[in-house]
Formats: C-alpha cells, sequence, structure tokens
C-alpha cells in the first residue's frame, strides 16, 4: 500500500471516531458491514469484492486496525474525484455549496493530497495543477474549460 499523508489520515481518524460512535447503536453491525459503511463514508461509493474482502480482513485480524481499513478505501479513485473534490469545493463560492465543477483550486487540493505534499502549500505555495489528455483545452486563467473537461 502506498504512503498516504497527513490529510488523508486526518480525514480517515475523524471518519472512524465517527463511525464508532454510531456503531455503539448498532451493536449487530459484523465485520463485512462496518467494511462497507466504512468504505462508502471514505470513497462515496460501496466496495468491489476485493476491496470489501481486504477491509474486512483488516477488521477481522487478530489485532483489528480500522485506520488500516479505512486507509484502503482511500486507493478507490471515488476517493480523488468524490470526498476530496466535495472536502474542497465549499471554498471555492459564496455559497459554500459542493454542487460546483471542478476548478483550479480543487484540483490543487486534490493533487496535493494525493502527492502528500505540505497542505500549508495550499494557502502560501505556488502550485497549480493542471491534466492532460486528448482533447482537453489548455490551461487558461480566464476559462474553466480545462478543468471542465477533465471533470468530463
Amino acid at each position: 500500500m502506498r504512503f498516504v499523508g497527513p490529510v488523508v489520515r486526518s480525514i480517515c481518524q475523524g471518519l472512524l471516531t465517527t463511525l464508532a460512535v454510531f456503531s455503539m447503536h448498532s451493536v449487530s453491525a459484523d465485520t463485512t458491514d462496518q467494511a462497507k459503511r466504512l468504505h462508502d463514508r471514505i470513497a462515496g461509493v460501496p466496495p468491489d469484492a476485493t476491496m470489501l474482502a481486504n477491509m474486512k480482513a483488516e477488521l477481522d485480524a487478530p489485532t483489528p486496525d480500522p485506520l488500516a481499513a479505512a486507509m484502503l478505501a482511500t486507493t478507490a479513485p471515488e476517493f480523488y474525484s468524490v470526498t476530496l473534490k466535495n472536502f474542497a469545493a465549499p471554498w471555492t463560492n459564496r455559497d459554500q455549496s459542493v454542487f460546483v465543477p471542478l476548478d483550479d483550486y480543487i484540483a490543487t487540493v486534490i493533487g496535493i493530497v494525493r502527492d502528500d505534499v505540505d497542505f500549508r502549500q495550499i494557502l502560501h505555495g505556488d502550485v497549480l495543477y493542471t491534466g492532460s489528455g486528448g482533447g482537453v483545452p489548455a490551461y487558461s486563467n480566464s476559462s474553466n474549460a480545462h478543468y471542465e473537461a477533465l471533470s468530463a
């Protein structure tokens, strides 16, 4: 498993704490259900069978490691395209809505987390994440077409 930075670890630990509080109310939940709920919360989508089995194994180990199970969920592409996008999106608009298109700021937050760059760079670093690919317009300060094409 690849190393994941302190921001991702903090997100996972926060979700684990929240889930622990809610789990007290559903004592009958088995580790398969717990792994599924954990993945749903972290990645925003249900896990595939392999991921579910791997997360369940972490929870069923002789010394259960819920953080390791949570970190597995961060390897899902949806963790970046859904969870981190929704994490950063409210910071980009006056209404603090998550229902905004991908833009340079959101893409940079996602990239900084993915690449384990010091998160303080968001505030003062000269950092800009752009994408590449066929048919993607070039980055422009005056248009969001580049990020909208990447999102599509």
